[in-house]
């Protein structure tokens, strides 16, 4: 299986004032994406190895109502700022869009994306989304091609300064949690896509929750079914809620040291859950 966590879509109104939220909250390195200035879109990110969280917000309203990402990142914002989905990364595209259709699903794509940073560098990608036929369910990650390979992919982002060049000096996203209304029925539409693809999502025996591994981060989504969690899906939609980060004990964070507690407390910062522990 060649299938392996991307990154997360946040959508928040200001991406720059929100990377130095985080930055400021867990001292992370973040740096300025760029605009895909196609899309009226533009992002801050952070970085866990190849895996990144992406804060994007709209740059050209007007622009971005043109382009389905736009218009996707706009609805979203109506609902306020939270994780709107998140992506898997593949070198099979192609193949896989034609696995797809082969078995009567609809994709869309392959779609070609650009994204150029404010050191003047273009960086072009490829995604390929699992057609919704309903709005208010979960949306299915969406797949993306990267014009470089990863170990080019890593090179630049170790010099352009976005990823620190030692592994030990790395964030790790170690953990993604989404709420949805029931995860029986989102089991069935996610393994229809992925299972073929060694992503199979396996339900816990009372319908609780259901899991993902295999693709870096642990994906576990909960059933709302009552009390805080229902309460939440009805106001924000069946989305990511909460994020766990692995990071070095010599990091400034939330962790004091090396004697304290392996999990520290939860911080959430605009619509996101945020879970730190001590590597």
């Amino acid at each position: 299986m060649d299938l392996q966590f991307d990154h997360l879509v946040h959508t928040v109104y200001d991406p720059n004032s929100v990377r130095q939220h985080f930055a400021d909250a867990f001292g992370w390195r973040t740096v300025p994406g760029g605009k895909h200035v196609e899309w009226g879109t533009y992002n801050g990110l952070s970085y866990f190895g190849l895996s990144y969280i992406e804060w994007v917000g709209v740059f050209d309203e007007a622009l971005a109502k043109t382009s389905e990402f736009g218009k996707w990142v706009l609805a979203d914002l109506q609902r306020g700022e939270g994780v709107q989905q998140f992506a898997l990364r593949t070198r099979r595209l192609d193949e896989i869009a034609a696995a797809w259709r082969a078995r009567g699903l609809n994709a869309v794509g392959p779609v070609q994306g650009l994204r150029r940073r404010e050191d003047g560098a273009t960086l072009r990608w490829r995604l390929l989304f699992p057609a919704r036929t309903d709005v208010e369910a979960f949306p299915l990650p969406f797949l993306i091609e990267w014009e470089e390979d990863d170990r080019q992919r890593e090179a630049g982002l170790v010099a352009a300064g976005a990823l620190p060049a030692g592994s030990a000096d790395r964030l790790q996203l170690v953990k993604v949690e989404s709420r949805v209304r029931d995860v029986r029925q989102l089991a069935e539409r996610w393994n229809t896509w992925y299972a073929d693809e060694g992503a199979e999502m396996s339900v816990s025996s009372d319908g609780s929750t259901a899991v993902v591994r295999g693709l870096g981060p642990e994906l576990v989504f909960h059933t709302a079914q009552d009390g805080e969690g229902a309460e939440w899906v009805a106001q924000h939609g069946e989305r990511p809620f909460r994020m766990t980060v692995a990071q070095p004990a010599k990091a400034e964070s939330a962790v004091p040291s090396a004697g304290a507690p392996r999990t520290s407390s939860v911080q959430t910062l605009h619509g996101l859950n945020v879970v730190i522990v001590q590597r």
